[in-house]
C-alpha cells in the first residue's frame, strides 16, 4: 500500500502538480519506507549471524585447528620449559 501511495504521490511531483500536503504525505511515506527497509536489513543480518552461528563457515574448522595447534604448541614448550627449570633446580 505504501509502495503504491508512493508511486502515485511522485508521478505528481514529476508532472508538477503536488499538493503540499501531498508532500508531506509522501514525505511521511518515505520515513515509514525507510524504517520498514531498516528493520529488514536488520532481520537479514541476524538471520545470517544465526546461520553462522548453528551451521558455521567453511573457513570454522580450519581456523579451529589453527588455534588448537597453537594450543598445543604452547603446551608443549611450557611443558618442555618446566623440565628444563626441574632439572636445574634438582
Amino acid at each position: 500500500m505504501l509502495l503504491k501511495d508512493y508511486e502515485t504521490l511522485d508521478i505528481k511531483y514529476e508532472s508538477g502538480h503536488l499538493l503540499p500536503g501531498e508532500r508531506a504525505r509522501m514525505n511521511t511515506i518515505v520515513v515509514e519506507l525507510e524504517s520498514i527497509w531498516n528493520i529488514e536489513e536488520i532481520k537479514a543480518r541476524q538471520r545470517s549471524k544465526e546461520r553462522n552461528i548453528k551451521g558455521g563457515d567453511r573457513n570454522t574448522a580450519y581456523f579451529q585447528d589453527i588455534a588448537n595447534q597453537r594450543t598445543g604448541r604452547k603446551e608443549f614448550l611450557v611443558w618442555k620449559v618446566m623440565k628444563v627449570c626441574w632439572r636445574i633446580k634438582n
